[in-house]
């Protein structure tokens, strides 16, 4: 394995992100021992790599936080008027059965006792009575 080999086929990326195989790995090793030039070059690409993940880490955390406040602005407000109109339908279908049964069912309204005494009971009345 040569300088060139390395280069062309990007061997320093592959190592560092695991992906060479061991019969590669050793070989690339073994001239990392002998050549200056690819060992700084290898750490080179080390710290491109760190410093990569590290600016992918602060951008994908910056753009999960935009895009949570964003869909926080988004999401509609609760449209309270729905419900307070369901809740009076529901007091309305409750109430008034309820009302109903408890007027027809206790005799508070018979308008049949509290008649308005007809004509022929007045004059009685008014016969029963001492003359003045």
């Amino acid at each position: 394995m040569d300088c060139q080999y390395i280069n062309q086929n990007e061997i320093y990326e592959k190592y560092l992100l695991g992906r060479l195989g061991d019969a590669e790995k050793k070989e690339y090793e073994a001239h990392l021992q002998g050549c200056e030039t690819c060992r700084k070059t290898l750490e080179t690409q080390r710290e491109m790599i760190a410093a990569i993940r590290l600016k992918a880490k602060q951008d994908m955390k910056r753009e999960i936080q935009l895009q949570a406040g964003k869909l926080r602005e988004q999401r509609p407000k609760q449209d309270w008027t729905v419900w307070y109109k369901a809740a009076a339908v529901i007091l309305l279908f409750s109430v008034v059965p309820a009302l109903l049964y408890y007027y027809l069912h206790t005799g508070t309204i018979p308008l049949q006792k509290k008649t308005i005494p007809a004509a022929e009971h007045i004059e009685e009345q008014q016969e029963a009575l001492p003359p003045a």
